[in-house]
C-alpha cells in the first residue's frame, strides 16, 4: 500500500512477543542481521516476518520486538522503522508509548 498510512492494532490473543510455532502458515523462522546501516545491525523484514507482525497481540514490550525482529534500521520518536526486503520502497513503523509497541504503520 505504497503511499498509504495503514495502522494495524489490536489482533488475537497471543502471550508475549509469541510467534507461530513450526508448520503453522505463518510461522517465520528468526533470521541472522542482514545489512549495516546507521552503523548498527539491522534487520529487513521479508513476508514471513510481516506475517508474524501481522498476529501479534498488543500492546508489545520493546524488548520482546527486538527479540523478535532484531534491532530496527532506525529510531524515530515514538517509533523504530524495519525496511521491507520485498519493497524497499516501504517501511515498517513500529509504533510505541515509552517501551509499549502499540501498532504498526506501512509507509
Amino acid at each position: 500500500m505504497k503511499g498509504k498510512g495503514l495502522v494495524v492494532t489490536g489482533a488475537i490473543a497471543l502471550v508475549g512477543c509469541s510467534r507461530f510455532t513450526a508448520g503453522s502458515p505463518a510461522y517465520a523462522p528468526p533470521l541472522p542481521p542482514s545489512i549495516k546501516e546507521f552503523g548498527q545491525p539491522t534487520r529487513w523484514l521479508t513476508q514471513e516476518n510481516y506475517n508474524v507482525l501481522y498476529y501479534l497481540a498488543w500492546p508489545q514490550t520493546q524488548a520482546d520486538m527486538h527479540s523478535t525482529f532484531g534491532p530496527p534500521a532506525r529510531i524515530e520518536t515514538g517509533a523504530e522503522v524495519y525496511k521491507l526486503v520485498e519493497d524497499p520502497n516501504q517501511e515498517v513503523w513500529i509504533l510505541y508509548e515509552g517501551t509499549q509497541a502499540t501498532g504498526y504503520q506501512i509507509r
